[in-house]
């Protein structure tokens, strides 16, 4: 055997060896599994078991329900009554132990013209609901400084038949707590304690009593027998001038707030213009006095007072001349030379001009008294 031969078979013998050992690697040691980052649905439920292309797929669970968006209150919680000086025609009451109860706040003083015309509708819903579950509470917070006297206010209730329970408001605790700028002023309060409607001023009284109505209604009353309206509305509402320090121009005139056509008053000789009135200056070296009113509506009223027990005589004259009998308020009278002549005595709302056609015309007022109060104007149509 030649060398080449030799070579060839020892070659050949190696290549077998190294085939039997491969075949023997490859039994005994399996190729390592290679990690595949899991799909995202297995991520999320990393237990459930791998999908086949033979399996049903999954639907997903239907989101819960949203809770429905809470419904907004009716209202504003109405605050309770702070600060009250005194209580008339009941003892202390709070919103609170009211609760259950449809509650009126009127708020009012007694010598405002425009709270005493809304008391006939206040008296026909009291007599009408009070027992049907209506209570009414009036808040008086004085715009004057005689209207913080308890007697005087229990005199004008009598007066006035005001026999539901009244809050006297005089440092103004409640009115602040309302935010209040206004007499009168209604709110109307819920059994739950919140303001369901609200009402400045005068008018809105069928709206307040259908109102009423549907909250005692809301409470499980039935009102069926009982019929609505009753009293006449009258006369639209009038329009107040407030003589107060700062509602003076520098020509000594004040215009009526509100008022379709402007109301001006001027005042000739010494007067004292003070926070809540005026008054002749008897220290001011003049014996006469007067007040003149541009009046541009049908009707005229002034609220005042005599300062003593004797009462004070102002003549009255329309256009410069005496009042027509037509046209005289009720507190006007006519003296033996045909002039007019109102007296002031007690605090009061004196009647100069009764309804007729508007103006302008000029009301005059003049008197040689001291002692004279002149707080508010009241015009109307």
């Amino acid at each position: 055997m030649t060398d080449r031969m030799r070579w060839l078979g020892l070659a050949g013998a190696v290549a077998a060896i190294v085939a039997i050992i491969a075949v023997i690697l490859v039994v005994v040691q399996p190729p390592q599994a290679v990690s595949v980052p899991p799909a995202p649905d297995e991520l999320a439920t990393p237990e459930a078991a791998p999908a086949t292309p033979q399996s049903t797929p999954q639907v997903a669970a239907p989101a819960p329900a949203t809770a429905p968006p809470t419904p907004e209150p009716p209202g504003p919680l109405a605050p309770e009554f702070v600060r009250v000086t005194q209580w008339l025609n009941s003892p202390a009451l709070s919103l609170s132990e009211l609760r259950g109860r449809v509650v009126l706040i009127d708020v009012w003083t007694f010598g405002c013209y425009n709270c005493r015309n809304t008391l006939p509708y206040l008296r026909d819903w009291h007599a009408k609901y009070a027992s049907e579950g209506l209570q009414i509470v009036g808040v008086h917070t004085p715009e004057f400084e005689f209207e913080q006297v308890e007697a005087n206010v229990r005199e004008a209730m009598i007066r006035l038949n005001v026999t539901w329970p009244v809050a006297m408001d005089n440092d103004w605790g409640t009115w602040r707590a309302y935010k209040n700028r206004y007499w009168p002023r209604k709110y109307l309060v819920d059994q739950q304690g919140r303001i369901r409607f609200d009402v400045i001023g005068e008018g809105s009284y069928v709206e307040m009593e259908h109102r009423i109505r549907e909250l005692l209604s809301e409470g499980g009353a039935s009102l069926d027998h009982i019929p609505v309206g009753g009293v006449d509305e009258g006369a639209p509402p009038a329009q107040t001038a407030l003589f107060t320090g700062d509602s003076w121009d520098e020509g000594r005139f004040l215009a009526v707030e509100g008022a379709a056509e402007v109301a001006r008053l001027g005042l000739r000789g010494g007067w004292v213009v003070e926070s809540d009135r005026v008054q002749p200056d008897s220290n001011g070296g003049s014996n006469s006095w007067d007040a003149t009113v541009l009046v541009t509506s049908g009707m005229a009223n002034v609220s005042a007072a005599a300062a003593g027990e004797t009462p004070v005589l102002m003549r009255v004259t329309l256009d410069g001349a005496p009042v027509p009998e037509s046209l005289r308020g009720a507190h006007v009278f006519a003296g033996y030379d045909g002039a007019t002549f109102v007296e002031i005595g007690a605090f009061g709302t004196y009647g100069l001009l009764r309804h007729g056609d508007a103006g302008p015309r000029e009301l005059r007022l003049q008197t040689a008294d001291p002692g004279l109060s002149l707080y508010t104007f009241v015009f109307g149509a």
